[in-house]
């Protein structure tokens, strides 16, 4: 996708527009597929600055490999010294299993969080997170989560365990730790984990990263400066051909093996102008590269090839109710139920239901179609083909897990 990405920067660039590129971690773009050239940090002596806004050390510690009581004798470990602490690991089922092997007893209350929790669910979660972690009387805070909280959650913690994954997400999640200063130097303790803690083995992505990481951080101490940043994006985006061949992203039409980055560059606007592999290959032998203004958009088949978030996945409706938190204090939220009944309605199979579909994105989960199947051979799903929707049995969500949180029932479906 980067190459997409340098193609539309550098048109703009040729349009005396000027791009401004933020990001915690800043890939590499310079020598990529048309590489565009940043001109400059807005932020002189970079450096310096950041030094001077240091307040995390990240310590790698990837020579062993933990299993889930070595994790938890470093939970309780680094909870004799901190009030609050945050687990990140890499796969949901790790999520859970951490979660539930932890005893909090009396000094502590933990927290879950997954992708298999509705927005609303999740929502409330941080909300609750955020008031213990305010109250300074308030017993000690440990949250185990997928790497769902390393951006866009304003969340402080006194420290981070990080299972071995991508320098540029362990520097997200270094960014949950210390965000308002509870010390002077926090850490964050990265950690390589066992498979049977972790199976990695439908994450090639993150596992490759990992590797990288880990190659990296054995002669650094320092992981958060702009150089190492830039080596590790040098190494991953050069990591191997499918590495290289995946920033193009990869396309299979007519049979025919292409990408969307020779498609946009080579005008081709339609599947019926796709050209045969021979001449594509002729046209890289001969290497007709287009004028620095040949950039279309190939409208169409980028409308239906282009996705920004390229997963096989399907958005199923949930019923999730405050009522079934623990604590909640609430009563009477039927919002989910009622827009289910709504959706489910004689009078919606022939009205406009974008309106209630829209309402129901709160309480939607999106599952791979391996879990989706697996929901449907366990009677925890059922489509309805005049709504276009899938609706889960309510006793297979739980505020605790999310969906597949709670022991299936069949015979339990609501509609």
């Amino acid at each position: 996708m980067l190459g997409l990405n340098n193609l539309a920067m550098s048109w703009l660039s040729q349009e005396k527009t000027t791009s401004l590129l933020c990001t915690a971690t800043q890939p590499v773009l310079e020598g990529i597929l048309d590489g565009v050239t940043v001109k400059g940090e807005i932020v002189p002596n970079l450096s310096t600055v950041e030094q001077a806004f240091k307040r995390v050390e990240i310590m790698p510690d990837l020579k062993k490999q933990y299993d889930l009581s070595e994790l938890m004798n470093l939970v309780n470990h680094r909870l004799e010294k901190v009030r609050s602490l945050l687990v990140i690991l890499n796969t949901k089922a790790a999520v859970k299993k951490a979660y539930q092997t932890f005893e909090a007893g009396n000094d502590a209350v933990k927290y879950h969080l997954s992708t298999s929790m509705c927005q609303k669910n999740r929502q409330y979660k941080f909300q609750q997170i955020r008031k213990d972690l305010r109250q300074s009387d308030i017993k000690k805070v440990v949250v185990f989560s997928t790497n769902l909280i390393e951006a866009g959650v304003d969340l402080s913690f006194e420290a981070v365990i990080r299972s071995a994954a991508g320098l540029d997400s362990v520097i997200q999640a270094a960014g949950r730790c210390n965000r308002n200063h509870e010390t002077d130097m926090a850490q964050v303790n990265l950690i390589k984990t066992t498979s049977d803690l972790e199976n990695m083995s439908g994450l090639n992505q993150i596992k490759k990263a990992a590797d990288i990481t880990e190659t990296i951080a054995h002669d650094k101490t320092n992981l958060m400066t702009a150089p190492i940043i830039n080596n590790f994006f040098e190494q991953l985006y050069n990591h191997d051909e499918r590495n290289k061949s995946e920033l193009k992203y990869p396309l299979n039409i007519k049979d025919t093996q292409l990408d969307l980055y020779h498609i946009v560059r080579g005008n081709i606007v339609d599947e019926g102008e796709v050209p045969s592999g021979q001449l594509l290959e002729r046209r890289e032998q001969r290497a007709l590269a287009p004028s620095t203004t040949d950039f279309t958009v190939a409208s169409q088949i980028v409308t239906k090839c282009f996705n920004v978030i390229d997963s096989p996945t399907t958005d199923v409706i949930v019923e999730y109710s405050m009522d079934d938190e623990k604590f909640s204090g609430t009563s009477g939220d039927t919002e989910s139920h009622d827009i289910i009944t709504q959706l489910l309605s004689e009078q919606s199979k022939f009205g406009d239901v974008s309106k209630l579909l829209k309402a129901a994105r709160p309480y939607t989960v999106s599952v791979y179609d391996g879990a989706l199947k697996k929901l449907q051979e366990e009677g925890a799903v059922q489509y309805y083909e005049n709504q276009d929707i899938w609706v889960v049995l309510k006793s297979a969500y739980s505020p605790e897990f999310g969906l597949g949180g709670n022991e299936l029932n069949p015979d339990e479906f609501m509609f």
